[in-house]
């Protein structure tokens, strides 16, 4: 048998070395984004800077502002909706709302507008990529906006106590859909939040991956897109962050039908929370943004939630 020739031999050394250096630089960029992120966090925060007035409107019972919240350092974070009271009663409530990615303006549609509830709502700044490159730069532009979303949200906790003197005892969030993931992480990191409430909402990426319907009925791999997910997005899973809400209370609003947040992605959020904790459980589709029975009740229960309406307890596990 003749022997390998060396020029061989090395062709075959030299690849094995750079699968070996690929794999290992791999391994590194996928250690890198799955570390505890807290610091980023704080540190896209910042201290609050420049408030920006965008817009104004009045009601009847209320004043509206569109906001844009600067911190110290300039840098833009996000835009808020701020609803307030013209006459504000006491006792009364601070609502930090993170909703879904379709919602926008319509959440102070849905949320009763009481003279005892003060509303500030966190906006998205992602916006759907349509060119190639903009694909290229998908993650990181996720990235970039998901420390944007809770730096924000922080923000908008410093401008709601520190400029409008509102009693940080009387704070809370709802994270609703995708906004309990911001809401979630926001929570945890911010002692200044009283309770937090999850409404159709969860964590455990890979899982809602591979329960996600659209996945399952295209075909899929779905295996590989939730690995992808762990890899890409894990640091913002908010099954990591969860357990440092205590010792304040969460409260899980969720739906057995829910397909964007399969069943076990709430439980997943219940499980890796520490005590005081709840669970509710219905029986309907995921919440839209479009006034219905769901949201009727949803947002009674979050009025209950709100106010500590005993009512909302005939659902604790």
């Amino acid at each position: 048998m003749k022997s390998v020739p060396g020029f061989l031999k090395k062709a075959f050394l030299w690849t094995l070395l750079c699968a070996a250096c690929a794999g290992g630089g791999v391994a590194t960029v996928v250690w890198y984004l799955n570390l505890d992120k807290t610091g980023v966090f704080l540190d896209v925060a910042g201290e609050l800077g420049r408030v920006e007035t965008v817009s104004t409107r009045e009601t009847d019972t209320s004043i509206i502002h569109e906001l844009k919240l600067y911190n110290t350092r300039g840098e833009y974070l996000v835009d808020c909706l701020y609803r307030r009271p013209r006459r504000l009663s006491d006792p009364y409530k601070v609502l930090v709302l993170y909703a879904g990615v379709k919602t926008k303006a319509v959440i102070l549609d849905l949320i009763p507008d009481r003279s005892d509830l003060v509303v500030c709502a966190v906006q998205y700044p992602y916006r759907r990529p349509r060119k190639f490159l903009e694909y290229v730069r998908f993650p990181w532009t996720v990235r970039s906006d998901a420390y944007a979303v809770v730096g924000g949200g922080i923000l908008a906790t410093s401008f709601l106590v520190d400029r409008e003197r509102l009693s940080a005892s009387q704070m809370f969030v709802v994270g609703a859909s995708l906004g309990s993931f911001f809401g979630t992480i926001h929570t945890a990191l911010d002692p200044r939040i009283s309770k937090m409430l999850v409404v159709h909402g969860g964590g455990n990426f890979p899982v809602l991956v591979k329960g996600y319907r659209r996945f399952r009925e295209k075909g899929h791999p779905v295996e590989v897109y939730a690995v992808l997910s762990e890899w890409l997005f894990g640091t913002f899973d908010p099954v990591r962050y969860v357990d440092r809400i205590a010792p304040r209370e969460l409260v899980i609003l969720a739906t057995t039908h829910d397909k964007y947040f399969p069943p076990e992605s709430a439980q997943s959020l219940y499980d890796r929370a520490k005590e005081p904790k709840q669970i509710r459980w219905m029986s309907t589709t995921h919440v839209k943004s479009e006034k219905s029975d769901i949201v009727d009740s949803i947002v009674r229960s979050i009025i209950a939630f709100l106010f500590s309406d005993p009512a909302l307890e005939t659902g604790r596990r």
